[in-house]
């Protein structure tokens, strides 16, 4: 009877602390929650800044830990960050990130957001911020299309204002397959042509916080049908107005369709519509349109 109260004793205290440990262990087990919700459930504190740019390492969080439990915080694609200022700039996350924190610590880290208002002004350093969610859906679209797909931050700001703003999808390259992809998914949730063009931008950002993109170039592939006995030369004029460069002949002796890369420096001129019109001798062949 002794040895039996003995055994279950200890078959007791075995069963009681292998349930302290298992539930040790499940305080301390990792857990992956995105940042709203913990806001929310109270399980940390947040400050968002704005480091002062508008695209790519953009916003500033620094986030306390309040609980146990190391903690893994999903910011997700679509995730807004919204400035204090209402004529700044409100930055999208497009690509999904997270902060991994220990157990009651802080920790700080800069995320890549994108400015999807490009006519407001840029945040300043330092700005408040407050979390929020976009309501644009052919904004989420896009963030899914992209996310760990490798795009730099220069295509992907393009590819966010081609959405928020109308801006050219010609902005973006199209002498890269992941840009023709990008280029081709903007076309069809824009509803809009994809170019034959590109235009090359210089992105400059005025003393006052705003946001200018002027051309620098325009490149493409033009495609003409030749007779076998062709030789052309292209000008290109602003619409209805002077005529801005002619090139030297060229001459194709094949006969069939032909195509060839077409490539114009166009830094400092007037913004407008411009066209290209192949000629063969005094006859004209084809006309590209292009915007700048």
């Amino acid at each position: 009877m002794k040895r039996n109260k003995k055994w279950f004793r200890a078959t007791l205290l075995a069963a009681l602390c292998g349930t302290i440990y298992a539930f040790q262990v499940f305080q301390n087990a990792p857990v992956t929650i995105t940042l709203e919700e913990a806001i929310a459930k109270k399980m940390v504190t947040c400050r968002f800044t704005s480091t002062g740019n508008y695209s790519g390492e953009s916003v500033s969080v620094s986030v306390t830990n309040l609980t146990g439990n190391p903690l893994t915080l999903t910011i997700p694609n679509g995730t807004v960050f919204k400035p204090s200022e209402d004529e700044d700039q409100d930055l999208i996350i497009v690509e999904q990130q997270a902060i991994a924190l220990k157990a009651k610590a802080t920790g700080n880290q800069v995320l890549d957001g994108y400015c999807m208002e490009a006519n407001d002004h840029s945040p300043t350093t330092d700005n408040g911020m407050k979390l929020s969610k976009t309501t644009n859906s052919k904004l989420i679209e896009l963030a899914a299309f992209v996310d760990k797909k490798g795009y730099d931050s220069y295509m992907i700001q393009d590819a966010v204002w081609a959405v928020s703003d109308g801006n050219p999808i010609s902005n973006i390259g199209s002498d890269t397959e992941q840009g023709k992809a990008l280029r081709t998914f903007l076309a069809k949730l824009t509803n809009r042509e994809d170019p034959w063009y590109a235009t090359k931008q210089e992105r400059v950002l005025t003393a006052e916080r705003l946001i200018e993109n002027n051309p620098i170039s325009v490149n493409g592939k033009i495609r003409v049908e030749s007779d076998g006995n062709m030789k052309i030369h292209e000008v290109v004029q602003k619409v209805g107005g002077e005529v801005k460069n002619t090139s030297p002949e060229m001459a194709f002796s094949r006969k069939g369709i032909v195509n060839y890369e077409f490539t114009l420096t166009v830094k400092g001129w007037e913004k407008g519509d411009y066209e290209v019109r192949v000629m063969n001798g005094e006859k004209l062949v084809q006309v590209f349109p292009f915007r700048i």
